[in-house]
């Protein structure tokens, strides 16, 4: 991947993933496209969601997250992060 152009994020992907798109290493690849996109975030001075298309919902609906013992819990913390 050395001289590839890291905010073309799915050419550098297909290059990838024709050598380690397949177990066990399909995690490792997963987590590369992730750092691909901040790059290309960072780079184009915008976040990620709206390089992926924009926003898709004002409120995301909050059901019981493991070892909160209330969802009012879960969405009181959501709130404040």
């Amino acid at each position: 991947m050395v001289g590839e152009d890291p905010t073309d994020v799915e050419r550098c992907l297909l290059k990838i993933r024709r050598f380690a798109g397949f177990k066990p290493w399909g995690a490792a690849v997963s987590a590369i496209e992730i750092a691909l996109w901040d790059v290309a975030g960072k780079a184009a001075g915008l976040p990620v969601y709206k390089l992926l298309g924009g926003k898709v919902r004002d409120r995301v609906r909050v059901g019981h997250v493991r070892g909160q013992p209330r969802p009012s819990l879960a969405r009181g913390r959501a709130r404040r992060t």
